[in-house]
């Protein structure tokens, strides 16, 4: 990870320091990473990866993006010329998704967990999407009672990290990543 920004020139010292704290992290087997493209309209100092779970039972329901950001112009603003912006979506059991608290409990364990990596000034939501699929011949009528529900559930969070030393961050991302998709952070 982090493999195509080591040897860019020019890369503020701070950044290639953090760049150089994510690489060769270790992940459990299952977990799979991969760069994707950052975004550089916030600052041209950033870096993407992509999780992804394999569980076939879950095909493409369950992903992850952490992203690193660093700008020092930032640091009146993030407190920190580092921010890190994250996103976690994934299925969900339908009777969790109409838990009235699921989303305050979530945050709550997510932020619990984040904090332990020295992160501060932590903003984010936690959004549930309940789809109920109809065919053409439902009416008011003639609702089918068994009609297929799917929910969803994204967890976007932002945090600033005090020092360039971002692995405590995405371990305890990836911790979250992990036990959001597996439902261990849910009652």
């Amino acid at each position: 990870m982090a493999k195509s920004l080591t040897n860019q020139k020019n890369l503020p010292s701070a950044f290639s320091a953090a760049i150089h704290s994510l690489m060769n992290i270790e992940v459990d087997k299952g977990i799979n990473l991969r760069e994707i493209n950052p975004p550089t309209n916030i600052s041209p100092f950033s870096l993407a990866v992509e999780a992804t779970i394999d569980d076939k039972s879950n095909v493409d329901n369950t992903l992850g993006n952490f992203i690193v950001i660093y700008k020092e112009s930032a640091k009146d603003t993030w407190g920190s010329p580092f921010r890190i912006v994250s996103h976690i979506t994934s299925s969900l059991e339908n009777e969790i998704a109409q838990e009235p608290s699921f989303r305050h409990h979530t945050w709550s364990k997510f932020c619990q967990e984040i904090i332990k990596s020295s992160a501060f000034n932590i903003n984010g939501t936690v959004t549930i999407s309940i789809n109920q699929y109809f065919d053409f011949n439902d009416t008011l009528d003639n609702l089918d009672s068994n009609a297929v529900i799917d929910s969803t559930f994204d967890l976007r969070a932002s945090w600033s990290a005090k020092n360039p030393d971002l692995k405590p961050h995405f371990l305890t991302w990836i911790k979250s990543f992990v036990n959001l998709t597996n439902s261990k952070m849910l009652f």
